[in-house]
């Protein structure tokens, strides 16, 4: 009887326990070194994790995403970073969206005490009086991003550690206290994982992607060949675990355009090694739901999963789902991890991958500095890990918005040409909107894309290539108005000009052309053509958003 009654009370208490915890449902990053943690070991203080970023550069447009069960009203934010001589500046998202430098403040822990080679950097809020304060906002994810380095070596940060904080009640409202959130985390499982269907490239709809945190990568069957009903999925655990349930986000989780265009599951059969099955019915909601079993699946080893019924999709004959978790019989979710196939591509790709891009020839304006004036920015990454980010006249403007044409999803290379596909959307962001919970604007509609990529060296172009791509070019910046001054092209590719501040002048308009002319032979950057972007690029990580005064 006591043996029953302790067990009853340890059970209650494990209950109270995880009231006052929230759940990660997803913890990825963009790209991941070798040595590298899993992100959920940054929440947790027994874990003596890390992670970088596998670019070959500082990192920038590299960063860390983190998904709740649960809005949490943030306080504020740590991040301890290895100090390194490194100085990153960085951008916070919260829900998606991003804030800006009037609504938050990040403070160098450098300026502080540091902890050893440990360098803290607090995201808090930013009021009137311009000091710490709330982040005034009930945050159900979290992306931190590094948009860009200080330092002039090229070294990537190396993340150590993670903490959130919200306010604490208290009797008196002008007081802060803060206490720091507990995480229930994921229990991770080591897992092999096959299916009887993939769509090609397989890299890109690998069943692996079913387990990496990232909603815009899925498994998805080849629709040319398959209907998707009866087509499984094949997982051998390292370990045993037990199954009472599911977290699975159906479909194509990329966009909402995404989604209603291709397949999804209506019902799927979950069979064990031992025989032992259950059936369990699925909604068509862009959104994760959990799925209780009528009875837990115990002490599994090898698990078959098969569809048995689908929703079509409204274009496409492919059946996707983006992410799956288990949640066992103590209520723990469980995050199997599987490897990702490697690319297979030749070494003549190897230049451009997991590294920063950029356009480095912004607008023509007059004489010195002003401000207000436009450029022109245009940033590419291709990630080792199949991934891309491509950022088309990314910049901020004089009254604090932030305006983007983004493109983003997976790449790969087809009979010797480099193909990127994914989705394409267009945004216009007010930071001060983002922040306050009162305000907030819908998730910008999506489009389906994809584009055929071809790099050449500018000094390996015909001689009228290079005039009519040089021509474009000009048209493609800011019209030039004189002011007395001379001209100056802006430029934020240090690293292709032979001067510290990156800009040329000259004292008319036609000198200046025969100058860049000159300067685009001298470095000769890559003509980088396709049908969503065409334009000279140079690699560079002092990429950093335009923007006026």
């Amino acid at each position: 009887m006591r043996k029953l009654l302790y067990a009853v009370l340890l059970s209650l208490l494990a209950h109270l326990s995880y009231a006052n915890e929230v759940a990660i449902l997803a913890a990825s990053a963009t790209s991941s070194s070798a040595d590298s943690s899993d992100i959920s070991c940054l929440l947790d203080a027994k874990c003596n994790g890390k992670w970088k970023p596998a670019s070959r550069d500082s990192g920038v447009d590299e960063g860390i995403y983190l998904q709740f069960s649960e809005d949490v009203s943030l306080y504020s934010i740590e991040l301890d970073i290895v100090d390194e001589n490194v100085d990153p500046s960085m951008v916070l998202y919260l829900n998606g969206k991003t804030t800006g430098p009037d609504d938050v403040v990040y403070i160098n822990g450098r300026a502080k005490k540091s902890v050893g080679k440990i360098a803290t950097y607090i995201f808090s809020g930013r009021d009137e009086e311009n000091f710490q304060n709330s982040l005034h906002t009930d945050t159900r994810s979290v992306f931190i991003k590094i948009s860009k380095m200080y330092t002039e070596e090229a070294r990537k940060p190396t993340f150590k550690a993670l903490r959130f904080y919200r306010r604490s009640k208290v009797g008196d409202p002008k007081k802060v206290v803060t206490a720091l959130v507990q995480f229930r985390l994921p229990k991770i499982a080591k897992t092999e994982v096959d299916a009887s269907s993939i769509l090609s490239p397989t890299t890109a709809y690998h069943p692996a992607n079913l387990f990496d945190s990232r909603y815009d990568f899925a498994w998805s069957t080849d629709g040319s060949k398959v209907s998707g009903i009866g087509e499984k999925l094949y997982l051998t655990f390292s370990n045993e675990v037990n199954i009472a349930g599911l977290l699975i986000w159906n479909g194509y989780q990329r966009s909402t355009t995404h989604f209603e265009k291709n397949g999804r599951v209506k019902s799927l059969r979950l069979v064990s090694a031992q025989g032992d099955s259950q059936s369990v019915a699925l909604a068509s909601n862009y959104a994760a739901q959990k799925v209780n079993l009528t009875k837990p699946l115990m002490r599994v080893k090898q698990l078959t999963i098969e569809i048995d019924d689908i929703f079509n999709g409204s274009s496409y004959k492919d059946v996707l789902i983006s992410e799956l978790r288990f949640i066992d019989d103590k209520g723990n979710i469980i995050q199997p991890q599987a490897p990702l196939p490697k690319l297979v591509y030749d070494k003549k790709w190897d230049d451009f991958i997991d590294s920063s891009w950029s356009t480095f020839l912004h607008g023509l304006r007059p004489g010195e500095p002003e401000c207000g004036f436009t450029c022109n920015n245009k940033r590419l990454r291709l990630r080792s890990n199949g991934s891309f980010v491509l950022y088309l006249d990314f910049g901020s403007k004089n009254d604090g918005s932030v305006s983007a044409n983004v493109l983003e999803g997976n790449w790969a290379v087809e009979q010797d040409v480099l193909r990127i596909f994914g989705k394409r959307y267009t945004t216009e962001l007010q930071s001060s909107d983002y922040v306050q919970a009162a305000k907030s604007k819908s998730v910008p509609t999506a489009k389906i894309f994809q584009s055929n990529f071809t790099f050449t060296r500018y000094n390996d172009l015909p001689k009228a290539k290079q005039e009519s791509v040089f021509q474009a070019m000009i048209k493609s910046r800011a019209a030039v108005q004189d002011a007395g001054y001379g001209f100056a092209w802006e430029n934020t590719c240090n690293i292709a000009s032979d001067s510290k501040d990156g800009q040329l002048f000259a004292s008319s308009y036609q000198a200046l052309l025969t100058m860049t002319r000159k300067y685009i032979v001298k470095i000769n950057p890559y003509y980088i053509e396709s049908s969503v972007v065409t334009d000279l690029f140079m690699p560079s990580d002092k990429v950093s958003v335009c923007g006026g005064c």
